[in-house]
């Protein structure tokens, strides 16, 4: 008799701080740091979380994420979008997920609350 035991998917992955908040220079150019999310998995110590961008709240296209390491940084079109006279904040809904390979993979959500910080650009 062979006995396989396979590990069990019976936690979801959470953030560290729920509903975090971080800024961007208005204007910043594709690439600039803007913030990391931090999850963790209590199933196991192997467990591969991955981060994604669900939506943006208005959509924008402003912000990326790294799917390994959760850093937030800015995107190609954010030059032209982040307008502090325009949008003073806007809100980016992230998702983690724990990648499961023998239950169905578990999710969980947070809302960024992005301020955009204004430069002296309307001389």
């Amino acid at each position: 008799v062979i006995v396989n035991v396979v590990p069990l998917n019976d936690h979801t992955p959470y953030f560290n701080v729920s509903n975090p908040i971080v800024s961007v220079r208005e204007n910043s150019p594709e690439g600039v740091f803007v913030g990391q999310l931090f999850a963790f998995d209590d199933d196991s110590s192997d467990v591969h979380l991955s981060f994604s961008i669900v939506s943006e709240d208005p959509e924008i296209g402003a912000l990326q994420i790294n799917d390994r390491n959760g850093v937030l940084t800015t995107t190609a079109v954010a030059p032209t979008v982040l307008d502090r006279e325009t949008l003073s904040l806007f809100f980016v809904r992230v998702a983690v997920s724990d990648n499961s390979l023998y239950d169905p993979p578990r999710v969980q959500t947070t809302v960024v609350t992005v301020y955009v910080e204004d430069v002296n650009d309307n001389v």
